[in-house]
């Protein structure tokens, strides 16, 4: 029995030891390793709106005879690189860099798979027949000089990622694992609400039309497993409560409360000139308007209603993007001390539609800090380099009577054409 007990003994001792050594001799010692370059690449800026990650640097003292330049994801575990083009411009020895020059059309991040990656540029040399030396690939790591050192990014719930960019000592990294925290893809924002009838003509007022439709738009989305969240139900506000906009549970930091990807607010419009009718669609500056014009060009086949006359920053029939200009941040200026409120940072990258600038944080030159908490709210997510790609859709006029009788009927028809824009787009 003894001599049992010593040979089982000797067999654990031996199991341990050779556990041991694979974990902490061999497995470290047949690790992918990858040679990078002492100079390294400087970011000065970086953010993620919407689905899409952006990265702006330049890198200096570097052979600019390239043959082609691209951000690489190198994975620690496997050493399996994932290839990114990025657009650049070059001298001798200098190349600035950045991956996109539209914020919604750089490196998408939701179908990246799981895994721990570090970030470089690579940059790879055609061969030197001239001086007989081959072609070669040269890696500089990135150092991170903006003030965001973590950054956290949740995907759709179609991937259930959540991703974290860190910066190390030897490089920017991106953790992508499986997410455990609760997220939407989708906020819908039905405008007005509690005591804010909005728009009322011919018996019928903004409030109860916005939310018919946001309501619709959300089961028809539901149905294909995006998920939604409102940012008011029918019954979340009193006939005498107003909804707050910017505080938590506000409706302009519902999007990046919930981690949602797109934001949509729906409003209509109203005229003393009953002629004046028509849809528009806005949207942040600096984006690509594919998907925005998709909206318009569905809304518009499902319902016959037409696009907006209105010609003040439109950039396309429909389309209308507005940032303040130099005039309307004066007169802000002017009734923020007519107030007596301590004055924002409103510049002309900020946007003029709350619902767009708030929830878009940097992006979108968001800026209700806490300079006036008691009176106006706190946005705590301003700051923000993670952003909600967000749009403002007025419906039409209802003090126009072809407008008043399209939003009226055809809810259903405005509901599907915005869902089934939103399904193409997350591709579900």
């Amino acid at each position: 029995m003894k001599k049992i007990l010593a040979f089982l003994l000797i067999i654990i001792i031996i199991s341990f030891s050779c556990n041991y050594y694979y974990q902490n001799q061999y497995l470290p010692s047949i690790k992918p390793k990858l040679e990078t370059e002492k100079n390294h690449a400087t970011i000065s800026e970086y953010y993620i709106y919407g689905q899409h990650l952006n990265m702006v640097g330049i890198i200096k003292k570097v052979n600019a005879n390239f043959k082609d330049v691209n951000l690489i994801f190198w994975n620690k575990k496997t050493g399996q690189q994932l290839k990114y083009p990025i657009k650049y411009k070059k001298n001798i020895t200098t190349v600035k860099f950045n991956i996109s020059d539209e914020m919604n059309t750089s490196l998408y991040l939701d179908d990246i798979k799981r895994g721990e990656y570090n970030i470089y540029l690579k940059f790879s040399y055609p061969k030197d027949k001239k001086n007989n030396k081959p072609a070669k690939d040269k890696y500089y790591p990135l150092e991170n000089e903006t003030s965001y050192k973590t950054t956290t990014y949740y995907t759709t719930s179609k991937y259930g990622n959540k991703i974290i960019i860190n910066t190390t000592k030897k490089t920017m990294n991106i953790n992508i694992k499986k997410s455990k925290e609760k997220t939407y893809d989708i906020v819908l924002d039905p405008a007005c609400g509690g005591i804010d009838k909005g728009v009322i003509a011919n018996g019928t007022n903004e409030s109860v039309v916005t939310l018919a439709i946001s309501e619709k738009v959300k089961e028809i989305l539901e149905e294909r497993n995006i998920k939604v969240k409102l940012t008011r139900t029918k019954n979340s506000l009193s006939e005498n409560e107003y909804f707050d906009e910017y505080n938590d549970g506000g409706r302009a930091v519902i999007g990046q409360e919930s981690h949602a990807k797109y934001l949509l607010s729906f409003k209509v419009n109203s005229s003393n000139n009953t002629s004046i009718r028509g849809l528009g669609i806005y949207t942040a500056a600096n984006i690509n308007y594919d998907f925005s014009a998709k909206l318009v060009e569905n809304i518009i086949a499902k319902t016959n209603i037409h696009t907006s006359a209105v010609t003040n920053y439109r950039v396309d029939y429909g389309l209308y993007t507005h940032n303040f200009t130099k005039r309307e941040i004066a007169d802000n200026m002017a009734y923020y001390d007519s107030k007596g409120y301590k004055r924002y940072n409103v510049t002309q990258n900020s946007n003029y539609m709350y619902m767009i600038r708030e929830s878009g944080g940097i992006m979108t030159g968001a800026y209700v800090d806490d300079s006036n908490s008691e009176k106006v709210g706190v946005n705590k997510y301003y700051n923000s380099n993670v952003g909600v790609e967000a749009y403002v859709i007025e419906l039409g006029y209802l003090t126009n009577p072809e407008d008043f009788s399209i939003i009226t009927t055809k809810k259903d028809e405005y509901a599907q054409a915005i869902a089934n824009t939103i399904i193409e787009e997350l591709k579900h």
